[in-house]
């Protein structure tokens, strides 16, 4: 059985030093001890999407775990015990799914017409939930046109990602429910 890095080498390099800083490995030789049934991701085995809808999702996702990362440190560890900080998109959305049956999820989970799953079983820490004029907001990017001065006092319009600081936390996965 082969298994795929979904992650560059590079990357799991960084992660393994990280994690083991007594141990001293060069990363070519970290490479060559990966198992043979462990392979890079080539191109196909990648399915990615570049439209602005999944790259401003993507902006808003990363905001909002940095976000709530600030939030974990600053509150008490007691409170935060069942408010996990995601790595990807994938891992948010399967934590919203129905266990996977023979590999894959449900049709009706998918569709988010099943009762049992969706982003009400998502943990929030209080002052992610927080809602009122004085709670503090997310910061994330989001693509505009945008007037841009171009040669010869030209003015055209251009699709930019664009700084914005009103969505708070417990919408950056409402998002994902549309």
């Amino acid at each position: 059985m082969t298994h795929i890095l979904e992650k560059t080498q590079t990357d799991v390099y960084l992660d393994f030093i990280g994690e083991n800083p007594c141990i001293k490995i060069a990363q070519r030789m970290f490479e060559r001890c990966k198992p043979y049934f462990v392979r890079p991701v080539r191109p196909k085995d990648r399915q990615t999407c570049c439209c602005k809808y999944h790259v401003e999702f993507k902006t808003v996702f990363k905001s909002c775990m940095e976000f709530r990362k600030k939030l974990l440190i600053e509150n008490e560890p007691n409170e935060c015990y069942s408010t996990p900080v995601y790595d990807s998109i994938s891992d948010v959305v399967n934590a919203t799914l129905c266990e996977k049956v023979d590999g894959s999820h449900d049709l009706q989970c998918l569709k988010r017409n099943c009762s049992d799953c969706g982003v009400k079983i998502l943990n929030f820490l209080p002052c992610e939930l927080d809602v009122s004029d004085t709670a503090e907001f997310v910061k994330w990017e989001k693509f505009e046109n945008v007037s841009v001065n171009v040669k010869g006092n030209k003015t055209i319009k251009k699709l930019m990602l664009v700084k914005k600081k009103k969505v708070k936390l417990v919408n950056c996965f409402h998002i994902s429910e549309n």
